[in-house]
């Protein structure tokens, strides 16, 4: 598709997002959409990150910072190669590619008139089963997104280059390591009541700081007053998750969510997924956890679970694992892989600022007329609360089911299991972040229903 900037008769910003701007372009014959990896062009981007130059408010100051340009540059060339390999499959999946401008930084895709998932979500607010219908809607697109992906893996990873370069490939252990260390570190720098008394004991001036010192004075912390090597505990972590999710590299979408997947529920068959710039090679269970576990069902209750693992259990069947391997499968994801997803996703949670907090979770009723400080506060306590205190409890108790999933499998499995939920629990409780029923025989029956072979 051919046009110049003279071809644009008007320009509406629709998502501005830390790393990127969407926008939708009117030209004479239709309208097509737009992202850019220069967002700090566009003034609506300075007018949300570009004006605090202070953590005053709650905001939190390493975060409001632009993006160097190698990094932007990357994101770019993964979302322009792995979108325009989707985009040639015969089965559509994704918004079509149309051009882009390597100078720019620009990807020009087609426009899709539908709303996304999260869109449909907020307006379910408060619905359980409207809630749990769209979700399951969500698992049926990642199941068959993920099947479509691995019968074309070869043509995905041959396909989505830059000039010469892949950019389909698998994090090295380096880039592991970095990525964990910092999940880390900016959970300590924005939970941490010990941290933040350290600080004061220390008379840190963050304003005055780069993030490169912020960082090494957190790990000063964890050393002096923790007695923790946060690389020790990194290599431990990622190791035994290595060896609890040892199966094979597929291609992930990276960012699957509610925010990245359109709704168009008049052709159910028709899948559009967007937001390809983290793709990679790896373990698909990052998907299905983002698509199962999300934000909008972050509340974490009883009933919730069995749907969840009712969701995970249908979506292996339709991936062809075999019923003797299913308990395995549900145990790694439901708690190894989750656990992951929890430290990333309160990592990210943590830097979120209000104008985020509300895009993703819209105006909550629990969060009346609060300010920009109290918000985070109000949101960050809620997130914490669900993805740790809740989860560790739940696991820990053994109740209503998930032992169920633990003790068919393995001995070597099950420890290695333990010992990470023990490892960040322990971690979390030692820097002061982590602040710690009966079991209804119904629904352990039911629970144990959806794992049991159907004659």
């Amino acid at each position: 598709m051919n046009f110049t900037p003279k071809d644009i008769k008007s320009e509406k910003v629709l998502v501005v997002r830390r790393d990127s701007i969407v926008s939708s372009l009117t030209l004479a014959d239709r309208v097509i959409i737009s992202k850019s990896y220069q967002p700090e062009t566009y003034p609506e981007y300075k007018e949300i990150f570009g004006t605090r130059t202070s953590s005053s408010d709650a905001y939190p100051i390493d975060y409001i910072k632009s993006y160097g340009l190698e990094y932007q540059r990357s994101l770019y060339t993964r979302e322009k190669a792995v979108i325009s390999a989707l985009s040639s499959l015969d089965r559509c999946l994704v918004p079509k590619y149309l051009k882009s401008d390597d100078k720019k930084m620009k990807i020009y895709m087609e426009f899709i008139p539908y709303p996304t998932f999260q869109e449909e979500f907020l307006n379910a607010k408060g619905d359980r089963g409207k809630t749990q219908s769209l979700t399951k809607e969500l698992t049926d697109i990642i199941t068959e997104f993920h099947l479509v992906c691995n019968n074309n893996l070869s043509y995905l990873i041959s396909h989505a280059k830059f000039g010469k370069k892949r950019k389909l490939y698998e994090r090295n252990e380096k880039e592991e390591k970095k990525r964990w260390t910092n999940y880390f570190l900016s959970i300590i720098y924005h939970g941490s009541e010990d941290f933040n008394q350290y600080r004061e004991e220390k008379g840190l001036n963050e304003e005055g700081l780069t993030p490169q010192k912020i960082r090494k004075y957190i790990k000063l912390f964890l050393h002096e007053k923790k007695k923790i090597n946060l690389e020790d505990l990194v290599d431990d972590f990622i190791q035994t998750d290595m060896a609890i999710n040892n199966s094979k590299n597929n291609f992930i979408s990276g960012d699957f969510g509610p925010q990245n997947v359109f709704r168009i529920e008049d052709e159910p068959r028709q899948i559009r997924v967007f937001d390809f710039d983290k793709a990679r090679l790896g373990n698909q269970d990052i998907d299905l956890t983002s698509a199962i576990y999300n934000i909008h069902r972050n509340n974490f209750d009883k009933e919730e679970e069995i749907f969840s693992v009712s969701c995970a259990a249908e979506y292996y069947r339709k991936l062809g694992v075999a019923e003797k391997d299913l308990p395995e499968r549900l145990a790694k994801l439901c708690v190894e892989s989750r656990l992951k997803q929890n430290i990333r996703l309160f990592s990210v949670y943590c830097k979120m600022i209000p104008y985020e907090i509300r895009k993703y979770l819209g105006e909550k009723e629990e969060y009346p007329e609060l300010k920009n400080g109290e918000l985070r506060a109000a949101f960050l306590n809620e997130m914490f609360s669900n993805n740790f205190k809740k989860f560790f409890d739940y696991f820990r108790q053994g109740e209503e089911g998930w032992h169920l999933l633990i003790d068919p499998i393995s001995v070597d499995t099950m420890v290695k299991i333990k010992h990470q939920l023990f490892t960040i629990e322990s971690f979390l409780k030692d820097c002061n972040v982590l602040p710690l029923g009966s079991i209804n025989q119904d629904r352990l029956k039911r629970f144990k229903k959806i794992i049991t072979p159907s004659n």
